[in-house]
């Protein structure tokens, strides 16, 4: 059978005992101990107890209230394990979690509001804004050197996808590295502590829902190469104004509704914008254009 706990093994003079392969096994009084790999018995250590915890429960497979490398690399989903966490703080040991491969979605770590620090896993090839959304405390975002499709930048800022230059994840900050070309979907939703966006020229299009819910933000500066503001973009967002820039040719559905403070919008393109829904800048009926 298996024996758990620590043995005394008797030493001899003039004898060596060694275990240095996985499946080598020696034996002693009836006891067979069996060599390991490294890997398999090294357990990680988490910064967050609650993390662990959660961890634990869910995919220590030997029942040793402890969560190692092996077992961490044998999960394929994170499911709902984390969702709506409002005690989590840092998860940077996601990183050892090599099995993932698709962390997208609105399951993953939606509305974690004290998560603050996390690295995502060099196996991971699909990811979203949604994965964070709601994360309104989220500073340090970091990715495996070793991933092929995602990066960060200036620091851990943002995630970037590295084929686009896609502003895939944002943190609470807001800052947006220069090289950006499109900030994606949801990518800054729920920043509530977000009060001014600096938008760099490089950027071309703002993706649905790309500051949705940032609810302290007040302002936003749209440089003249961005032609797309997508739908929902600035949904429940504090602005109360905002200068629409001459190279902007579509804005998506409800790209400004609950915006209750805004009160200003200029329209510096001299051609009609395509409003996508009548809706634009619904309960504004006050604002003045």
């Amino acid at each position: 059978g298996q024996y758990k706990g620590t043995y005394t093994i008797p030493v001899y003079a003039n004898l060596t005992y060694k275990l240095y392969s996985a499946g080598s096994k020696l034996s002693f009084y009836g006891f067979t101990f069996e060599g390991r790999n490294d890997a398999e018995v090294t357990n990680i250590t988490f910064a967050d107890e609650k993390v662990k915890t959660l961890c634990v429960a869910k995919w220590d497979t030997n029942n040793d209230q402890k969560l190692s490398l092996t077992e961490a690399a044998a999960v394929t989903t994170l499911g709902e394990t984390f969702k709506g966490n409002e005690e989590i703080t840092s998860f940077d040991e996601l990183r050892f979690f090599t099995g993932l491969t698709d962390i997208s979605g609105w399951d993953v770590f939606y509305n974690c509001n004290a998560l603050t620090s996390v690295t995502i896993p060099a196996t991971v090839t699909s990811l979203d804004g949604a994965t964070f959304a709601g994360c309104s405390a989220l500073e340090q975002i970091s990715v495996d050197p070793g991933n092929t499709v995602y990066c960060t930048r200036q620091n851990g800022n943002a995630i970037i996808e590295k084929a686009t230059n896609k502003l895939v994840v944002g943190n609470k900050t807001g800052e947006i590295p220069d090289g950006v070309t499109v900030i994606g979907a949801d990518a800054f939703h729920g920043r509530h502590q977000l009060q001014w966006i600096g938008i760099p020229e490089s950027v071309t299009e703002l993706e649905n829902g790309a500051f949705s819910w940032c609810t302290g933000l007040e302002g936003v500066e749209i440089p003249s190469s961005v032609q797309k503001i997508g739908g929902w973009a600035f949904t429940g967002t504090s602005l109360w104004g905002v200068t629409l820039p001459e190279g902007l040719t579509t804005i998506g559905e409800s790209a400004f509704e609950g915006c209750n403070n805004l009160y200003e919008v200029t329209v510096q393109n001299q051609k009609p914008l395509a409003l996508q829904n009548a809706a634009t800048f619904s309960n504004r009926a006050n604002a003045t254009l």
